[in-house]
């Protein structure tokens, strides 16, 4: 039975593409990587910036805008948790 089914060699395919990619297109990949960690700088800067009590009541109204006031509180109450754990680590 094991003979029935044939082997196909795609992790020396896929190991020599990964090569290839790395090889020829480095470039590109520091670039998508420039790109991309600038993104996740301001986005981490944006969600600093503000006292998290802060933060946590504009996503909650925010939520209250976009849905129902259930969706709103459910957040502030989550985040408010989440904050609580993150402060008792530290």
């Amino acid at each position: 039975m094991e003979d029935f089914i044939p082997k196909l060699p795609l992790a020396s395919m896929i190991d020599d593409f990964v090569s290839w990619l790395t090889s020829n297109l480095s470039g590109l990949f520091q670039f998508i990587s420039v790109i991309l960690r600038g993104v996740v700088d301001g986005i981490e800067w944006i969600l600093i910036l503000p006292p998290p009590i802060l933060l946590i009541l504009i996503i909650g109204f925010l939520a209250w805008k976009t849905s129902k006031w259930r969706m709103a509180l459910f957040s502030v109450v989550g985040l408010l948790l989440i904050w609580n754990l993150a402060i008792g680590i530290i």
